[in-house]
């Protein structure tokens, strides 16, 4: 059984990604460098990246209708990402573009055991105001993915998503440069939230061990309560997740794989992670769902190329 779409019918998008798109350009080096060391790279190649771009794209190659909206330059570079959009699916009809800053972007250090580094440059900040297509696009859909980052309206966008009743899901990483009392302010906006494991270390000094798993599911079921979330989790690299909801708390092991390229890994994660959610599977299944999917991507390059359809997913789950 899954939660059927609000308005418009199985066509149209039931997930928006909000903002951060951008081309990430991918550089290997034998190994990630230390302070003031300088290394020789090589060039990848350039690939369309971004948390909400990513996970948009994600969400749609596993079989639920997705959108992305936000805005990007008028540049060569949003062509290549307006491109792979179309490739995935995800519709496109709200983007907004500015003709004088340039399309954002990341560098990507990738060493040889797929193992990465990455700066992300923001040249755009997304207006204050929504236009009125991206608001009705937003009202319509059944989950509004987005982060707190700074140069995003998260306040303005999350309270008009939930005064639609459509949920709002959040990807929560370092580069928020979030204080405690701010976190717990973005978590009483958010039905969904799922934090990197560094941002509890960060934040809470939390060192994860198999062993000591309930104390992270005990600070996730603080959020829960504090915040009145439906459901939270902390993604944990290879030794794969924790996810709690009112209900249960579950640690799923994480798969073992071949590791050529981690980046984009964690969209597919919480791609996948939304997709379970949607379907209203059991919160265990839908941790193994989401744990497969970002060990499917972890063995391809770059995020365009990592993503799976649900039929891969569940051919490599059996």
């Amino acid at each position: 059984m899954s939660m059927s779409n609000k308005v418009g019918g199985t066509s149209w998008p039931r997930v928006v990604g909000y903002s951060n798109a951008n081309i990430d350009i991918i550089i290997k080096v034998e190994r990630l460098p230390g302070r003031d060391e300088k290394l020789k790279g090589s060039l990848l190649g350039k690939q369309p990246g971004g948390t909400m771009a990513n996970y948009a794209c994600a969400v749609s190659k596993l079989g639920i209708p997705a959108a992305w909206t936000g805005t990007l330059g008028n540049d060569q570079e949003a062509k290549l990402i307006l491109e792979n959009f179309q490739r995935h699916g995800v519709d496109t009809s709200t983007i907004r573009t500015v003709c004088d800053l340039p399309t954002m972007f990341a560098i990507i250090l990738l060493d040889d055991s797929g193992e990465r580094s990455i700066v992300v440059v923001p040249t755009i900040d997304e207006p204050v105001e929504l236009t009125e297509e991206q608001l009705q696009l937003i009202s319509r859909a059944d989950v509004l993915y987005t982060g707190p980052y700074k140069g995003i309206p998260f306040y303005r966008v999350t309270e008009w998503a939930r005064k639609n009743s459509t949920l709002v899901a959040i990807d929560v990483e370092l580069t928020a440069e979030l204080q405690k009392e701010e976190l717990i302010g973005v978590l009483r906006h958010t039905d969904v939230a799922i934090f990197n494991q560094a941002v509890l270390q960060e934040i809470y000094g939390l060192d994860f061990r198999a062993d000591n798993w309930r104390t992270y599911a005990e600070l996730l079921y603080e959020f829960l309560r504090t915040g009145g979330l439906k459901l939270t989790g902390v993604t944990l690299g290879h030794a794969g997740s924790i996810l709690v909801d009112a209900e249960e708390a579950w640690y799923v092991p994480g798969f073992t794989v071949p590791v050529i390229d981690s980046t984009g890994a964690g969209d597919c994660f919480n791609a996948a992670l939304t997709v379970g959610f949607l379907r209203q599977w059991p919160l265990q299944r839908i941790g193994l769902y989401a744990n497969a999917a970002g060990a499917l991507a972890v063995q391809k390059m770059g995020s365009s190329g990592a993503m799976s359809t649900d039929a891969q997913v569940e051919a490599f789950l059996r």
